[in-house]
C-alpha cells in the first residue's frame, strides 16, 4: 500500500543521500510520489483539447434567449437556463469570446479548468437544442480533466494515472456503444442509413466535394461497405483500448477513422469532434509512473523493486527514489520469508527420510514445477495495462473514478429498457446513449406535415388563421414560434412537447378568451417517421400535455431523478404512446414497404380522436389494413366548412381523389375507446400525392 506525501517526508534520507533504517522488517514507500510530475503525452493532450475547446466554443450558437427558449430547457436542470442564457446579442458575443479565451488559459491555469467546465455543462443541459452527442462528450472531458490537472499539481502521482485511465474508460464507451447500437440496426447494417446521410450532405451542399451520388453509381455496394467498416472499427477500437495495453500498435487505425470522418463529414458536423477523438489517442499511449506503477506491482521482493526504479529512472528523471519506511513491516517479504522456511523444513525432512523422498509421486513432482513456473511468471512483469486490467486491479482503491465510469456503462444500456425496444420511434432514452447520427426522425414530408397542437376552451377548440404555412385550422402554428432547429429537436426529444403546451396555454391565458372552469388545455398529434419509413403516431392525442407539464415540474427530487434516468413522465400523465412500431411485429417491413408510397399506421381509438389530415392535395390512396371500414372527409375549403363525410368501400386497388382544401381518414361514430386503451397499431393506410392546390 502507497504511503502518503507526510510519511514520505518524515522518512526522508538524511543529507549524504542513504536512506536512515531502524528495523530489518521495513516497507518501501511507492515510487509514484513525484515530484515536478509532467507527463508529456498527458501535457499534449490538454493543450490540444483546449485550443479544440476554444474552436468549438467561438463557432457554436450563441445567441440571445427568447420568450420560447424555455420551453426547451431540461425539466431535471431547468434553473441553468433561466439564469445563464444571454439576454440580448452583447450578452451572447460576451459569453462567445470569454469562453474561448477561457479554453485557452485551460492549458496553462489550473484553475481555468474548473470554470470551462462549468460553462460547457451548462451549456449542454440548459436546453435540449443545445444537445449534440460531441457536445455532452466535451463536458464529460471537461470535468474529468479538472480532477487531471489537479492531482497533478498536487504532487499525487497515483491519482494522476487513476484519472487518466478514468478518461481511457469515457472514450472506451463512446467507441463502444457507438458500435453495439449500429450492430443492432438493421437500417444500418444494409447501408441505408449511411446512404440517407451522405446524400442528403450532398443535396445540402455539405458533402465537402465528394459526389457520393456518382461513387454510388460506380460502386453499388459502396454505403454498405462504409457502414460495415464503421461498426468495424468502432468494435475494434473499443476492444483494443479496453483490453490491450495503452500504447498498442492497432491504436492508430483511430486516425484513419477520424480522419475520414473529418475528410468528409465536417461540413456538417464540424471539425471538434474528430479533432478531439484524435486527441484522445494520446491518452492511450503510456504516461510518466505507469510503468513503474505496474511493475512495482508485480516485485516479490526489495531487490526487485530498486531493479525496477533504477531501470526507469533513466527514462523518467521525475521519479522520486523510494524511501524505506521503519515505522511498518512488509507483509510481502514476510511472507516470502515463510515460505522459504517452509522449503528448508521440508527440505530437511526429506534429508531424514531418504525412501520417502524417493517415492514422491509423479503429480507432486508436477505440482511443484508448476509452483516454480507460476513463481518465475510472475518476477517477469508487463510494461503496460490494459484499461480493463487496471480497473480490475484498483476499482476498490478509487470508489470516485469507478462510480463514475459505472453510470456511464449503465446508462446508455437503459434505452432498449425503458424503450421497451422501441426508441428509434419514441426517442426514449436517446440523450446520454451515444447513438452517433443512427436514425433520422421527421414528423413532415413535402406536401404533409404531422405535427401540430390542439388548444381547447373546454370542449371548443380555438381556431387558427390559415395559410401556406398553417393550412390546418385546427392545429396551433407552433413551428412559426420555435423555428426549424426547434421542430428537429421536437422530432427527435418529443418529451419536451409538455412545456411546449403549457407555453402555448399561457400565451392563450394571456388574454380572456377563455372563462370554461376547467382553463385552456393543449393536445398533441404527431406521427413520426423513422430513416424514411412508415409514420407511427407517437403521441396520445387525449392527454392533456398541461397536465403532464404540472406533473413534471411537481416531482420531488428522487422523483426526478429516477424520471430523467427512466425517461418517463408520472404514468398517469404519460403522453407517449407504448408499442410504437408493434404492427410490424409480426409482419416483414422490407417486404410491405413500396417505393413511391407513403405508409401510415395508426390505432383505431386514436384516430378515432384525432383523425390524419392532408392539406391541399390530390391524392392516391389505399387502406391496406384496419380492423373496421374507415371514413374519408372532404372540405372544399381550409377553413372546413363545406365537408362531405362518406365510408371508404373496401379496397383492393388505390383509388384516386380529387385535388380538395382538406382530406382526412377517420373512424365511424360508435368508436369510443381511449387510445390509451389501444394494445397495439392496427391501421395501415398508404398514399402518394398529386398536384399541390396550394402550388
Amino acid at each position: 500500500m502507497p504511503t502518503t506525501m507526510s510519511q514520505a517526508k518524515t522518512n526522508a534520507p538524511d543529507e549524504g543521500g542513504k536512506a536512515k533504517v531502524e528495523d530489518a522488517k521495513s516497507i518501501r514507500i511507492h515510487p509514484l510520489v513525484l515530484r515536478n510530475y509532467t507527463p508529456n503525452n498527458l501535457q499534449l493532450f490538454r493543450c490540444l483539447f483546449y485550443i479544440v475547446m476554444a474552436y468549438n466554443w467561438y463557432n457554436i450558437n450563441h445567441h440571445p434567449c427568447n420568450e420560447w427558449e424555455g420551453t426547451f430547457a431540461y425539466y431535471h436542470t431547468r434553473p441553468l437556463g433561466d439564469t445563464f442564457c444571454p439576454r440580448d446579442q452583447r450578452q451572447a458575443d460576451l459569453e462567445r469570446y470569454v469562453g474561448s479565451a477561457l479554453c485557452i488559459l485551460c492549458i496553462f491555469s489550473d484553475l481555468a479548468t474548473i470554470f470551462f467546465a462549468a460553462m460547457q455543462n451548462i451549456y449542454v443541459f440548459s436546453y435540449i437544442t443545445r444537445f449534440v452527442n460531441h457536445e455532452y462528450l466535451f463536458g464529460l472531458l471537461a470535468i474529468l480533466m479538472v480532477f487531471v490537472v489537479f492531482s497533478k499539481a498536487h504532487g499525487d502521482g497515483e491519482k494522476h494515472v487513476a484519472w487518466t485511465q478514468c478518461l481511457r474508460g469515457q472514450i472506451v464507451v463512446v467507441y463502444f456503444y457507438a458500435a453495439v447500437w449500429k450492430l443492432i440496426a438493421p437500417t444500418w447494417l444494409d447501408g441505408s442509413i449511411c446512404r440517407g446521410i451522405f446524400l442528403s450532405f450532398e443535396e445540402n451542399g455539405v458533402a465537402s466535394g465528394v459526389p457520393w451520388s456518382l461513387l454510388e453509381q460506380n460502386v453499388p455496394h459502396l454505403f454498405k461497405f462504409l457502414a460495415l467498416t464503421g461498426l468495424f472499427l468502432d468494435a475494434l477500437l473499443a476492444g483494443v483500448l479496453l483490453f490491450c495495453p495503452a500504447g498498442h500498435w492497432v491504436q492508430q487505425v483511430g486516425v484513419l477513422f477520424h480522419g475520414f470522418t473529418a475528410l468528409t463529414m465536417a461540413q456538417r458536423i464540424g471539425y471538434s469532434f474528430p479533432a478531439t477523438m484524435l486527441a484522445a489517442g494520446l491518452l492511450f499511449r503510456p504516461v510518466i509512473g505507469e510503468v513503474v506503477a505496474v511493475e512495482w506491482a508485480k516485485a516479490t521482493t526489495d531487490e526487485e523493486e530498486m531493479e525496477i526504479y533504477k531501470k526507469n529512472k533513466e527514462d523518467q528523471p521525475e521519479l522520486v527514489e523510494p524511501v524505506v519506511m521503519t515505522e511498518q513491516v512488509d507483509a510481502r517479504n514476510q511472507k516470502n520469508k515463510e515460505r522459504k522456511q517452509t522449503k528448508t523444513n521440508a527440505n530437511a525432512m526429506n534429508q531424514s527420510k531418504p525412501v520417502e523422498a524417493e517415492v514422491a509421486t509423479k503429480e507432486e513432482i508436477a505440482t511443484e514445477e508448476s509452483e516454480s513456473k507460476k513463481e518465475n511468471s510472475e518476477k517477469q512483469p508487463e510494461r503496460y495495462e490494459s484499461h480493463a486490467t487496471w480497473m480490475h486491479r484498483n476499482w476498490k482503491r478509487h470508489p470516485l473514478i469507478t462510480a463514475w465510469l459505472l453510470v456511464q456503462w449503465l446508462l446508455p444500456a437503459r434505452m432498449p429498457i425503458v424503450s421497451n425496444g422501441r426508441y428509434k420511434h419514441t426517442g426514449e432514452g436517446y440523450r446520454f446513449s451515444w447513438t452517433m447520427m443512427l436514425h433520422s426522425s421527421a414528423s413532415f414530408f413535402d406536401g404533409a406535415n404531422f405535427f401540430t397542437l390542439r388548444v381547447y376552451c373546454g370542449d371548443s377548440i380555438f381556431p387558427s388563421p390559415v395559410g401556406p404555412e398553417n393550412p390546418d385550422v385546427k392545429g396551433f402554428p407552433i413551428h412559426r414560434y420555435i423555428g426549424a432547429r426547434g421542430s428537429a429537436a421536437l422530432n427527435v426529444f418529443p418529451r419536451q412537447l409538455p412545456a411546449m403546451g403549457a407555453k402555448v396555454a399561457e400565451e392563450f391565458g394571456k388574454q380572456p378568451l377563455c372563462r370554461h372552469p376547467g382553463g385552456i388545455t393543449v393536445f398533441g398529434s404527431m406521427l413520426m417517421r423513422t430513416d424514411d419509413g412508415p409514420f407511427h403516431r407517437i403521441v396520445d392525442p387525449e392527454q392533456n400535455l398541461v397536465h403532464t407539464h404540472n406533473a413534471l415540474l411537481g416531482r420531488n427530487l428522487i422523483d426526478t431523478v429516477v424520471g430523467t434516468m427512466l425517461d418517463k413522465a408520472p404514468s398517469e400523465q404519460e403522453f407517449i404512446l407504448k408499442d410504437v412500431g408493434s404492427f410490424w411485429d409480426a409482419r416483414d417491413l422490407s417486404n410491405s414497404i413500396e417505393d413511391g408510397w407513403i405508409y401510415v399506421v395508426d390505432r383505431l381509438s386514436c384516430l378515432a380522436a384525432d383523425p390524419i389530415a392532408i392539406f391541399g392535395q390530390s391524392i392516391e390512396f389505399m387502406v391496406v389494413e384496419s380492423p373496421e371500414p374507415l371514413w374519408m372527409e372532404w372540405c372544399g375549403d381550409l377553413q372546413q366548412n363545406q365537408c362531405i363525410r362518406e365510408e371508404i368501400p373496401a379496397q383492393t386497388e388505390p383509388i384516386l381523389t380529387p385535388q380538395m382544401a382538406v382530406i382526412k381518414f377517420q373512424t365511424s361514430e360508435a368508436v369510443r375507446s381511449s387510445c390509451r386503451s389501444a394494445a397495439k397499431e392496427d391501421i395501415l393506410i398508404k398514399f402518394r400525392f398529386g398536384p399541390s392546390l396550394q402550388s
